[in-house]
Order: C-alpha cells, then structure tokens, then sequence
C-alpha cells in the first residue's frame, strides 16, 4: 500500500480539530470508523494504514486492537508534540503545494523528506519576511 500525503494531512488536522480531553480529565479518543467517516476521499484501509504510520512515527498515540484477521479497531487519543510540530510545518497551503512539489521533483514523500522540505520551506519564508 502506497503512502498518501494527503491522507497524512487530512487525518492529522481531523483529529486537531475533534480530538478533546474533557472538563472530567477524561481523553475522548477518537476510533477508526468516526475518522472514516470525516475523510470520505480515502478508502477505510488507506486512513488505517495512515494510522499506524503516524502512531510508529510518534506523531499520534493510537492503540490497535487485532482480531484473528486483521484490525477490528484503532484508538487514536492524542496528537504528540512531534505530531504538533508536523501539523504546523505543513498548515499553510502554499507550503503543502512546496513539499509536493520539491518531494516530487527530488523523488521522496516520507515523513522525514516532507519534514525537511515544509522546515526549509518555512525557514526561507521566514528569511524573506526578515529581509535577510
């Protein structure tokens, strides 16, 4: 299965946005099917697999709960700093259409290469506000 920036995208500023603890302390985790049904572009596997990349990135703290022939579900309770510092390198669209564009060109879309591309990307932006 190929890994889909856009999915990345789309999954991080969903749970941004619902992801809640409560007035109890209580974390209000989100599970598999009330993120599908927030991204109705990707298909259920592709937003699993996207997932589990974040979770083992350390981007997001997830639990996936294994039956005996696949994932029967995944619990997604909170968005890491990590997670946080991602979500805003790549929050501006003219960064996004940069880091596709340049991950196109140099021929990588991990997480690291958009990282680097959207940190760059922002650096030079910032050298330009500063006149530097």
């Amino acid at each position: 299965m190929k890994f889909n920036l856009d999915c990345t995208r789309d999954i991080l500023f969903l749970l941004e946005k619902e992801l809640t603890i409560s007035s109890d302390l209580e974390i209000l985790a989100l599970v598999l099917d009330e993120i599908k049904a927030n991204l109705n572009d990707y298909e259920i596997g592709e937003i699993a697999n996207t997932l589990i990349i974040l979770n083992e990135a350390g981007f997001i703290v997830a639990d996936t709960i294994f039956s005996n022939d696949g994932i029967e579900d995944i619990l997604v309770s909170r968005i890491t700093y990590d997670g946080y510092q991602f979500i805003e390198s790549i929050r501006p669209e003219s960064v996004w259409r940069q880091v596709k564009n340049i991950g196109s060109k140099v021929g990588s879309f991990s997480i690291n290469a958009v990282s680097q591309i959207a940190v760059a990307t922002i650096t030079s932006l910032i050298d330009i506000q500063l006149g530097l």
